[in-house]
């Protein structure tokens, strides 16, 4: 074998020792990706099922804080999770917190615009900041769709404020000729497998 043989194979042994160096080390780290990957899910999974157990246990004991704590740990994991901003926007109007209350059901309505439940907790929580204008435009949204006479009843409340007395004389009628009948709202237990319960509301 000439001299150029010997060094044409010399170099072609370290290219593929070069080569094989190579693979072996990306071979590594994609396993240890891969190990990393899994370990990140694991551990997400294990975080979202400690927080859910939060949030029942805070919401049985009345602990809307913790709860709404819980619910952001939730989506933090878990954003898309549209049932989980419902909760949020719930848990924000059971603690009268109108603002945070507005903001989490508008993100919510972007995904369903039409959630009448949604709207309602947003009317009412314009009214309490003092945009009546923007509550009464969403209350005769949701008035045709629900006939709930509380929701008339702030529709005439409002419109008075407005100073749309003719509609709101008009309004007051209608609830006059209902006087006797009790008034019902529905209330949410929250989270994911929310349910709602009809009440009575003494007007």
């Amino acid at each position: 074998m000439t001299k150029g043989k010997k060094n044409n194979c010399f170099f072609k042994n370290i290219i593929l020792t070069i080569i094989v160096l190579l693979l072996t080390g990306s071979s590594s780290v994609l396993l240890s990706q891969n190990n990393k990957s899994s370990s990140a899910v694991k551990e997400d999974s294990y975080e979202l099922t400690v927080n859910k157990k939060i949030f029942s246990m805070a919401l049985k004991n009345g602990d809307f804080i913790a709860a709404t704590g819980a619910v952001y740990n939730i989506l933090a994991r878990d954003s898309s999770n549209t049932a989980w901003q419902d909760s949020l926007c719930s848990l924000y109007f059971i603690q009268g917190a109108s603002l945070q209350c507005i903001q989490t059901g508008s993100a919510y309505l972007v995904h369903s615009p039409n959630n009448i439940r949604i709207l309602a907790m947003i009317a009412f929580s314009e009214k309490n900041i003092g945009q009546f204008k923007e509550a009464l435009g969403i209350f005769e949204q949701i008035y045709p769709a629900t006939k709930d006479l509380l929701h008339l009843y702030q529709i005439a409340e409002l419109q008075y404020l407005c100073k749309r007395y003719g509609e709101s004389q008009a309004n007051i009628e209608v609830l006059l000729k209902e006087e006797g009948k009790d008034l019902m709202i529905a209330v949410s237990t929250g989270g994911q497998s929310s349910q709602q319960q009809n009440v009575p509301y003494k007007a």
